[in-house]
């Protein structure tokens, strides 16, 4: 089972709603379907792994450009990254790096806009 386009946008605007700035809307979603970097929904429904994908996408395109966001999908849908584990391969750094650069970002964003 899946969730059509509105819920998709819905659904992570409510899980990214804490950090405030960040948001999702259909164009985007459609132009990140267009530009295959998710495939497109089937039946007009997402899946929960385009859902997780497209939650990557709305934060990592803070810090990251299309290119880079592109490679670091794919190396996230490699088999062995499936696997949880406390592995620490240069994939999982990269990733890891990714979330903290972003998180360093919303920092910086805060703090600025509270002097």
């Amino acid at each position: 089972m899946g969730l059509y386009l509105k819920q998709v946008v819905n659904y992570i605007n409510q899980c990214l709603a804490p950090l405030g700035n960040i948001k999702i809307t259909s164009s985007m979603v459609s132009n990140y379907v267009k530009h295959d970097l998710i495939a497109s929904p089937e039946g007009r429904l997402y899946s929960r792994e385009q859902i997780a994908t497209l939650l990557f996408i709305t934060i990592a395109k803070n810090v990251m450009d299309q290119e880079d966001l592109r490679k670091a999908i794919a190396i996230q849908q490699k088999k062995e990254l499936q696997k949880i584990g406390h592995d620490n391969t240069s994939q999982k750094q990269m990733l890891r790096n990714v979330i903290m650069a972003f998180a360093y970002r919303e920092y910086l964003y805060q703090f600025f806009k509270e002097i």
